[in-house]
């Protein structure tokens, strides 16, 4: 009963921290055998919060028809299960980032197509956009805790989710045990029982009473990281939950490592990979401190900043152009 209530207490803290950054809470507890009203899904099995996905793609692309709506929710929910996780993420998160193009004739726009068609429709292509980067606030941020979901063997009940624009980003679970052991239910259960979840997200969390780590779908556990630090690398290091949260999950901050602190790596087998504490702090105060005296275009080539491990390179797209960078022979996180 005392892990049963530490859980439950640090679940409860989290969700607060949540909505003091402007999460819409939802309690998805009573969803195990009842109907799905306070998620608005048509069942259980759905891992995408369809109505808010649609509010968001109509508020977002308001010149767009709900034929084009249509299409660009199906493309986002299209059965990937064909795919391994990493692919079928990799797919997912070239739609957030460039959109969703529909040519003249309704039919999405993929890369197989995509050059043959640019070429004789250029100026008949719709793109819509899926997420607002440069205003956080026009995109709905929403937090789901006991999020169930109806898989291959069973039900299964997730901590802690976080939605953008009803789509799950954020898995954060939590256990008065060994991180460790939360890593194992994650990579043994519920990646083989609920692989549609997987296809979404961007980070993983695993949390206990003192420390959190965090990592890709495809970092092992030796490369979960802990984020110690919110504004400067010259802050006090704290491994608490909520510095974390401060860390990553403010709106601005999401949508900041989802855009430019990402990127899938081939080099050995296919491979998500998210910029550390250190490398988005120094990445982003360097950009601050040469904003002072350059202004780039926004239309700038990308800039990298690298660090490696062995033989392998990761490299860290950077917003701005002009920016001080530098290599150094840390782990990348991955």
């Amino acid at each position: 009963m005392q892990s049963i209530s530490s859980e439950a207490v640090i679940r409860q803290h989290a969700s607060q921290q949540f909505a003091r950054l402007g999460y819409t809470l939802i309690d998805g507890s009573q969803e195990e055998r009842g109907p799905c009203t306070a998620t608005g899904r048509q069942s259980a099995s759905e891992v995408v919060l369809l109505p808010r996905l649609r509010a968001a793609l109509q508020a977002l692309n308001p010149d767009s028809s709900n034929a084009l709506i249509d299409k660009a929710i199906e493309a986002l929910t299209d059965n990937r299960s064909l795919l391994s996780l990493a692919r079928a993420n990799e797919q997912i998160y070239a739609l957030l980032k460039d959109g969703i193009k529909i040519d003249a004739r309704g039919q999405l726009v993929t890369g197989e197509n995509a050059e043959q068609a640019t070429k004789a429709r250029q100026d008949t292509h719709k793109t819509l956009q899926v997420v607002n980067w440069k205003e956080p606030d026009k995109n709905d941020f929403a937090l789901v805790s006991r999020f169930w979901i109806d898989g291959k063997l069973g039900k299964r009940s997730l901590d802690l989710v976080g939605f953008v624009n009803g789509l799950p980003l954020v898995l954060l679970e939590i256990a008065d045990s060994d991180p460790q052991n939360t890593f194992d239910r994650i990579a043994r259960d519920y990646k083989t029982t609920l692989p549609a979840f997987f296809w979404y997200n961007a980070f993983i969390v695993v949390a206990d009473t003192f420390t959190c780590k965090m990592g890709s779908l495809t970092t092992p556990w030796e490369h979960f990281f802990q984020w110690k630090r919110v504004k400067d690398e010259r802050e006090s290091e704290s491994t608490r939950l909520n510095t974390l949260i401060e860390g990553t999950c403010q709106k601005e901050r999401l949508l900041d490592i989802l855009e430019n602190f990402i990127l899938f790596d081939t080099g050995k087998g296919l491979n998500k990979l998210i910029a550390r504490n250190h490398q988005y702090l120094g990445v982003n105060n360097a950009i601050s401190a040469s904003s002072a005296t350059t202004t780039p275009s926004s239309s700038s080539p990308t800039a990298r900043i690298s660090t490696t491990r062995s033989t392998e390179t990761f490299s860290i797209p950077a917003r701005l152009m002009k920016i001080p960078t530098r290599s150094t022979q840390e782990t990348p996180g991955i």
